[in-house]
């Protein structure tokens, strides 16, 4: 059985640049990293932010808490830096909602992200797309093949003003 960090490993090669879309569970939003590689370790994956020095190290499974259980890396990987989507939190406004609220078409969303993203841990499930001025009415569930109902407060909220 294949573990996290091989799974990893196998998909994210040392000096290539990565595209990464994370949550930050302490402010509930998603940011955007542009990072290169530098190594692949036991511990975790080694890199740096943009073109600068400053090394980093993200594990290759995490806690969304102090006391609960490992969970592997769920955050996005796109290969190279430049991506065609931004989030909510690239621009001057931006809704703490803990999703990965995207900007853009939910069609063309969809296909970059089941075409482009590398990471196999990544869930999908609270992605939404952005294409109106109110992130918490305008938002459109990107795989809602995959979204259990009750799993979270805002996407069962914006369903449920979608389909009243």
């Amino acid at each position: 059985m294949e573990t996290t960090k091989e799974a990893l490993q196998a998909v994210l090669k040392v000096g290539e640049k990565y595209t990464i879309y994370r949550m930050n569970s302490t402010i509930a939003a998603a940011f955007k990293r542009e990072i290169t590689i530098k190594e692949l370790t036991e511990d975790g994956i080694i890199y740096t932010e943009g073109g600068g020095r400053k090394r980093y190290i993200m594990c290759y499974e995490d806690r969304h808490y102090s006391c609960a259980p490992l969970k592997p890396l769920s955050c996005a990987f796109f290969a190279g830096w430049g991506q065609p989507f931004k989030l909510d939190t690239e621009g001057d406004r931006w809704s703490g909602n803990a999703c990965f609220n995207f900007i853009g078409d939910p069609a063309a969303l969809r296909e970059w992200i089941e075409t482009k993203q590398i990471n196999p841990f990544f869930e999908r499930s609270n992605l939404l797309a952005i294409s109106g001025g109110d992130f918490d009415r305008d938002g459109q569930l990107i795989f809602p093949e995959e979204y259990e109902q009750g799993r979270h407060a805002v996407i069962d909220r914006i369903l449920s003003t979608q389909t009243a």
